[in-house]
């Protein structure tokens, strides 16, 4: 069954290109267009975890992707994604992303 999650991408890039990125590990979607809805509809929660997490940072694009398609471009499975945030880490990159469909 499809999963879309919800990705979003910060403003700037560290010393060696590599993007902050928040993968929403929860809710998870059934549809793109579900996902969009979701991320049209909480705008300002996003926005405020954000801040939480970066800091006085923007935010360059927000993103919903098929799971599958998250985990052949980070290079992750969506199991290590969720029990990375669970623990507080931040999984280092393995790859450049390359993101399609924006919201």
């Amino acid at each position: 069954m499809l999963k879309v999650i919800a990705i979003v991408l910060m403003l700037g890039a560290g010393p060696n290109g590599e993007r902050d990125t928040y993968i929403f590990t929860d809710p998870v979607h059934d549809s793109l267009q579900e996902c969009i809805a979701w991320v049209q509809g909480s705008v300002p929660q996003i926005y405020q975890l954000m801040g939480s997490i970066y800091g006085n940072r923007g935010i360059e694009q927000v993103y919903c992707m098929d799971q599958r398609k998250l985990e052949d471009y980070f290079g992750y499975t969506f199991e290590e994604f969720k029990e990375s945030q669970q623990d507080g880490e931040m999984l280092p990159p393995k790859q450049t992303p390359k993101l399609g469909l924006g919201v």
